[in-house]
């Protein structure tokens, strides 16, 4: 009530012009508490107010303003962090803007590249099959034609020689010899339809065709799982992290150290090997991360995934069947961890792994994240959520998820 009297006091004040009494046309210098309204000296004297309470105009409104001032501070502070976080938003905003933007060229940039290449190649085929459809037009031709000469020929032929067979038997006609010469001397034909080197192109633009389709049904089929993959950014979890494992602020990176650090318990931190999980569960859908693997002294890493409900304590076997898909390098060596190890030939050291989970489909596949050059692939049926999963060993050695 006092805070709404202050208020409406210094409002009243404000309002009115010349701070003069409208009705004796006096300086107002009372405030009455009861008429909430600024009063002058002659209504006081009229004792029209003698029962109210009364206060000087000045002492009420600094009473007003002083206890105006705390509030004044915290809302010009709430007004600055309402500016701030306005202008923070804002700018996350027009950068997830910009970044949807971006994305947005390089779609089209990539579909209209595609689509150009598939067009040259597209034309470049036909030219050779219309090439192709041109030769054995002329080859048909030139068959055709020799062959109706042919049966022309045989034709005229046949005719002489009709002729020549209704003669009288003692009668024989002067140029016998050259007929019977003409009938033992047949024209000179095309032995086969199609010639060898017009087979062997239709066929080698046959086998074009096939390999088409079943690149195209391929591609496809491969781009379409790969746009439904969803690409994880994912997070280290510090409580399952082993003690020589040092986990970055932005939980991104993992590094090795051979002195352990001391950590709180944790039930779900393993201790007897040097792992640590991401804070990501995965228990349907397909799903696609990246790991940089190349970089510091690496002795040996093992990436993959982990059941949630896997061991995290003592002995722990890096295989299917307690748990664990991984591929691991060590001593520059890569294998996939089986039972036993599958060796793993690579025509170059790996830098940047991509891990790809399809967890209704079955399979974690292994990929080089810069060539995507497929690696291993696990096929499971996985019956709980997985965990991204990792292994270092190394004085010095790290590893970063989302490069």
């Amino acid at each position: 009530m006092e805070s709404l009297f202050c208020q409406l006091r210094v409002q009243t004040i404000m309002d009115s012009p010349a701070q003069l009494c409208a009705k004796h046309r006096e300086a107002l210098k009372l405030l009455c508490q009861e008429d909430q309204k600024p009063i002058c000296m002659v209504c006081h004297a009229i004792r029209v107010h003698a029962t109210h309470h009364l206060f000087p105009v000045d002492e009420a409104v600094q009473d007003c303003l002083d206890k105006l001032s705390p509030h004044l501070a915290f809302l010009k502070t709430e007004k600055e962090k309402a500016l701030e976080t306005k202008l923070n938003g804002e700018r996350e905003i027009q950068g997830m803007l910009d970044l949807v933007s971006v994305e947005i060229q390089k779609v089209a940039s990539n579909f209209s590249k595609m689509q150009e290449f598939l067009k040259d190649q597209e034309k470049s085929l036909l030219l050779q099959m219309e090439e192709l459809n041109r030769d054995i037009a002329h080859w048909k031709e030139q068959f055709t034609t020799q062959l109706s000469n042919k049966v022309s020929h045989l034709s005229n032929l046949m005719d002489e020689l009709e002729e020549q067979h209704q003669h009288p038997a003692l009668e024989l006609p002067e140029d016998i010899g050259n007929i019977l010469h003409r009938a033992e001397m047949p024209m000179a034909t095309y032995s086969k339809t199609v010639p060898p080197e017009l087979r062997d192109r239709i066929q080698h633009l046959s086998g074009k065709s096939w390999i088409l389709q079943r690149t195209m049904r391929r591609f496809t089929e491969c781009l379409q799982s790969e746009l439904e993959k969803r690409k994880v950014l994912l997070t280290l979890n510090p409580d399952t992290a082993n003690s020589h494992l040092f986990i970055s602020p932005d939980q991104k990176t993992v590094y090795f150290r051979e002195t352990p650090q001391k950590l709180p318990y944790s039930a779900e931190r393993f201790d007897s090997h040097f792992c640590v999980l991401a804070q990501e569960a995965f228990s349907s859908g397909k799903h696609c991360w990246e790991v940089c693997v190349g970089a510091g002294s690496v002795e040996g890493w093992a990436v993959g995934v982990s059941r949630a409900s896997g061991r995290r304590k003592g002995e722990i076997g890096f295989v299917p069947s307690r748990g664990i898909w991984a591929i691991q390098m060590l001593k520059g060596h890569y294998e996939a961890l089986t039972t036993p190890e599958t060796p793993l030939t690579l025509s170059r050291p790996l830098k940047r792994l991509e891990v790809s989970l399809d967890y209704e489909g079955g399979s974690l596949t292994f990929s080089d994240a810069e060539t995507g050059i497929l690696i291993f692939t696990f096929s499971e049926d996985f019956c709980e959520e997985v965990l991204p999963f990792f292994w270092l060993w190394g004085q010095g050695a790290q590893l970063t998820v989302n490069p």
